[in-house]
């Protein structure tokens, strides 16, 4: 195994409270590049011969942009991999994971990371930073840091399984606010609560009987048991509805009604219809960063945890 190094850029729309010119999650380093963080116009660099878009309301036509519009950060972190193609791909995913974090904390939308430079420490070579498609991240304060730091230290204690699922859930999420079309963007943000489903351990369901309501436990023919596992929608309601109490039962039906709806009614959308699910999609925006948070403040995988004495930066 060795230790590779992996260094990309991000540019975007970033605001860090005054005289702070980066930051850390676990081993991943954000820093301002200096030379933009001065006064004077600088360059951009055009991936391709079309016009950058920024902030989804005007258009770049030439290279010069005021640094108060745009911002460029370099990325760095460590991997150990066997070979350099392994490393690179490492790397490029754990920090698209740390950008899901910043993404779920501060709503902002950005394309994945595909490209950078990784080097071993053998490398004889000069360090240089690919450039990446221009990104929107999100506007920063020191409370934001210090709930992505947060974040990112709880990642640690959660068992991988569990990991995976949050994870998950974080990239459906950021799939969702890159979307444009209503409907698409409202089961991209389903997604993302249904993979919160199983973040805790659901007790057994057995058949209820539909006469006296009770439930049936056993078969009356062979006596085996007849629990079963909840359904996903079952989870994640008792999550949301009784456990997080972010929805009411009301609320919550309403919105697998939507998802019902656009899954199974058809191609077609009336102007009413369009209009609710927007609506939602803006209470969903905020619900399921809300929900992800809730689950490591309440500490609902405390029987996860490792020992806190000896926790390591979720690598």
């Amino acid at each position: 195994m060795q230790v590779f190094s992996f260094k990309t850029v991000v540019k975007g729309f970033i605001t860090l409270p005054f005289n702070t010119s980066s930051f850390r999650l676990g081993d991943v380093l954000f820093e301002v590049e200096e030379e933009y963080r001065s006064n004077q116009e600088y360059h951009i660099v055009k991936n391709n011969s079309e016009n950058i878009v920024l902030n989804n309301t005007f258009t770049v036509n030439d290279q010069n942009l005021d640094k108060k519009d745009y911002i460029l950060y370099r990325i760095s972190t460590a991997v150990k991999a066997e070979n350099r193609e392994i490393a690179h791909q490492t790397a490029v995913e754990k920090v698209n994971q740390r950008l899901d974090l910043i993404s779920l904390l501060t709503k902002g939308r950005f394309d994945p990371v595909k490209t950078g430079i990784t080097l071993s420490q053998m490398d004889n070579k000069k360090t240089r930073v690919a450039s990446v498609d221009v990104t929107l991240i999100g506007v920063f304060d020191s409370e934001t840091i210090h709930r992505l730091q947060e974040a990112t230290r709880a990642m640690t204690w959660i068992d991988d399984n569990i990991r995976t699922r949050i994870l998950k859930c974080i990239r459906f999420y950021r799939k969702g606010l890159l979307e444009k079309q209503p409907d698409v963007k409202f089961i991209f943000f389903m997604i993302a609560l249904e993979c919160l489903s199983k973040v805790k351990k659901s007790n057994k369901a057995f058949p209820v009987c539909k006469k006296c309501k009770n439930e049936i436990t056993k078969c009356i023919h062979c006596h085996s048991e007849t629990s079963y596992e909840p359904a996903e929608k079952t989870l994640i309601k008792e999550l949301l509805v009784n456990d997080l109490k972010l929805l009411k039962n009301s609320e919550f039906n309403k919105l697998y009604k939507i998802r019902s709806s656009i899954i199974h009614g058809g191609n077609s959308i009336s102007k009413k219809e369009l209009n609710l699910i927007e609506h939602e999609n803006l209470r969903l925006r905020e619900l399921i960063p809300a929900s992800v948070e809730a689950v490591w403040k309440n500490h609902m995988l405390a029987d996860q945890v490792k020992d806190i004495n000896i926790i390591e930066y979720w690598e």
